[in-house]
């Protein structure tokens, strides 16, 4: 058995199975991978957004300690100016020694926040220490020297007016970082929702992609397989008749071509096994034949019939060849007399040579002609009973030449070279038989019944006739079986 190899059709149908899986595998990771990108976004916007909070807040905690340092400036200087005693001026005295810290951790804390931020606090910063140095100190002075001039109406004006400009600046720099916070969570939170929403949007089309490929592969490879597996158990049943749609992509097609292939490999090769065995068995029933002591002529008529079976055809006859250059019919066989008349017993043709017994004689070969385009009397009356075409073969053997198993018949049209010459190599194989037979290739037999049974045959024959040349036959075929040779 030999089997072809298919081609694929991965380019006309749209690329190999392979190559489909590994795009939806690639179109699957990608989708994957941007859900994974968008949901790692939005943790991160949330995690920059909590970042911006915790400085936000520590800019206001800045902010607000500035705010409680000037008014510990306030509550010390006041309560001196009021008691006149220096003790009141711990708040104070605190207050000055840490403003320098305070204010340097607000301008840091400020520029990370913009630009804008930061020059309000610098703003803020020297309003403060303008404050410190420009009124507060000389207010204690004062108040040390001339407790009276430091109560004055002026002067006590001139530090309300200071106090309510660097609580408003401070005010309006809360303000400004809760503004910003406010928008940074909300960008955040903005940004949070969109990366979620695509991820949820990614993680449907994932699944439906999932879907869509497992619908895919149960349609065009599970179902086809699962197909297969069935054809193949009626396959393994004997049913070689099975066959896939061979329509599946990529590698699916070319396993469900492959199966075609092989199951019409097997059927051929069953039919062709079952022809070889229906010649086997026509070769030893006529060998049981010969070995029983029938005589020839019952001999010959049994070749004639199992050589007609064997090949399907209309008629066949076993004729030997004449010194006068004419062959002489001792066995014919019609598969039904009424339609087609086989060759008389005992009736002589002439071996021209554009006749199938012509040819055979002159070659030793076997022989195939269309009637139309035979010669003779043959031929001619081939034509009358309607044939087409002719067969004939030679059996040489080293006994007296007495029967040759021509083979005239009407075969169908050649489907091609090989079924055109099977009638041909049928008849060579039965040739080959029938040599074995009249040489004793028979089993079980033995030389001393071998030489009974040549005994026989020569008996059997005009010993004048006795001649070691080829014989010719002819058969004839109106329906004959179909061909069984694989192609």
């Amino acid at each position: 058995m030999i089997l072809r190899p298919l081609r694929t059709r991965g380019a006309a149908g749209g690329g190999s199975l392979i190559q489909r899986t590994a795009v939806v595998s690639v179109l699957l990771s990608v989708i994957v991978g941007a859900v994974f990108a968008l949901l790692l976004m939005a943790i991160r916007g949330q995690q920059d957004a909590a970042v911006r909070a915790r400085h936000s807040q520590d800019v206001l905690l800045a902010n607000d300690q500035l705010g409680l340092l000037i008014v510990d400036l306030e509550t010390g200087q006041r309560g001196c100016i009021i008691t006149g005693e220096d003790r009141f001026l711990q708040p104070l005295h605190r207050a000055r020694a840490a403003f320098a810290g305070q204010a340097a951790e607000l301008q840091r804390l400020a520029a990370d926040s913009g630009d804008r931020q930061g020059a309000h606090a610098r703003r803020i910063v020297l309003a403060t220490a303008d404050y410190i140095s420009n009124y507060s100190i000389p207010l204690v002075q004062t108040a040390r020297r001339d407790l009276g001039a430091a109560r004055s109406v002026q002067v006590t004006a001139e530090g309300k007016r200071r106090v309510d400009a660097l609580r408003g600046e401070l005010g309006r720099f809360r303000a400004e970082e809760r503004r910003l916070l406010t928008e940074r969570q909300a960008a955040a939170d903005a940004t949070a929702m969109r990366a979620m929403i695509a991820a949820g949007a990614g993680l449907a089309a994932s699944v439906l992609l999932v879907l869509l490929s497992g619908g895919y592969l149960a349609r065009h490879v599970v179902r086809p397989v699962r197909d297969a597996s069935v054809l193949a158990d009626r396959v393994a049943g004997g049913d070689f008749t099975a066959r896939t749609p061979g329509t599946g992509p990529g590698e699916v097609g070319v396993l469900q071509r492959a199966f075609n292939t092989m199951a019409g490999s097997l059927r051929d090769s069953q039919a062709q096994f079952r022809r070889v065995a229906d010649e086997q068995s026509a070769l030893r029933r006529v060998a049981t034949l010969v070995a029983s002591g029938a005589p020839p002529p019952e001999v010959f008529a049994a070749v004639a019939a199992e050589t007609g079976g064997v090949l399907g055809a209309a008629c066949t006859a076993v004729a030997r060849y004449e010194p006068e250059n004419t062959v002489a019919v001792v066995g014919a066989w019609s598969a039904d007399p009424v339609a087609w008349r086989a060759p008389e017993l005992g009736s002589h043709w002439p071996a021209e040579e554009g006749s199938i017994p012509g040819q055979v004689r002159r070659t030793s070969r076997t022989a195939r002609r269309d009637c139309a385009q035979q010669v003779g009397d043959l031929a001619a009356w081939a034509r009358q009973q309607g044939l087409r075409s002719a067969v004939g073969s030679p059996v040489i053997a080293d006994v007296p030449t007495i029967e040759a198993i021509p083979d005239p018949g009407q075969v169908p049209v050649p489907r091609d070279a090989n079924d055109r010459h099977r009638p041909a190599a049928v008849a060579d194989e039965t040739r080959k038989g029938g040599e074995d037979l009249l040489e004793g290739q028979i089993p079980g037999r033995t030389k001393k019944d071998e030489g009974t049974r040549a005994s026989r045959l020569r008996a059997a024959s005009d010993p004048a006739r006795h001649r070691r040349h080829p014989s010719s036959s002819f058969s004839r075929s109106r329906h004959p079986k179909p061909s069984t040779v694989p192609r």
